[in-house]
């Protein structure tokens, strides 16, 4: 069996404005959705695993003209996490949060590949999560975290990240 090394991502950064069905930002929980999986009977069944997690800022706890500023930051930073964490011959597995912590776990394997080339992408989502910020309906990032990845994002902190795109036929 492959050695496995799980990263959660414990994220909500993506939902900064609540669902009209939302209370607030306490009914989510999208951000301890790997502690859940991740369960000691879990990880037994892979011996020599490795595991680590990022924790991303609250939404809520960031001031509006920052958002970007923070979200941009952050994205690099759980990037970077992996790449500091994960060991040669490890296969990356990522769980939890919304679905913005997507972005940074695809940068990672591109930078481990040496580029978008030779990288596949198979999303399976009822939304395609390519919004740009101009064009969301929510303003949530974690309708838009797909769009940088193919194509440019109105956004510069995330834009900035991904200076080359996935080729449409990779998708």
């Amino acid at each position: 069996m492959r050695n496995v090394h799980f990263f959660k991502a414990r994220s909500r950064i993506g939902i900064m404005n609540p669902h009209s069905t939302q209370r607030g930002y306490d009914d989510f929980g999208v951000e301890n959705g790997a502690d859940a999986i991740l369960t000691g009977d879990f990880l037994k069944k892979f011996p020599g695993y490795d595991a680590g997690g990022y924790s991303f800022s609250k939404p809520e706890e960031i001031e509006p003209d920052q958002f970007y500023t923070v979200l941009g930051r952050e994205v690099g930073e759980f990037r970077e996490s992996v790449h500091k964490h994960l060991k040669p011959g490890q296969t990356q597995v990522v769980l939890g949060g919304d679905h913005s912590v997507t972005l940074p776990s695809v940068l990672a394997v591109r930078d481990r590949i040496g580029g978008f080339k030779n990288l596949g992408y198979v999303q399976f989502d009822s939304h395609g999560d390519m919004n740009s910020r101009a064009s969301s309906p929510t303003g949530n990032f974690h309708g838009m975290y797909a769009r940088p990845l193919v194509d440019r994002i109105d956004i510069p902190e995330i834009e900035n990240l991904v200076p080359d795109k996935l080729p449409v036929e990779n998708t």
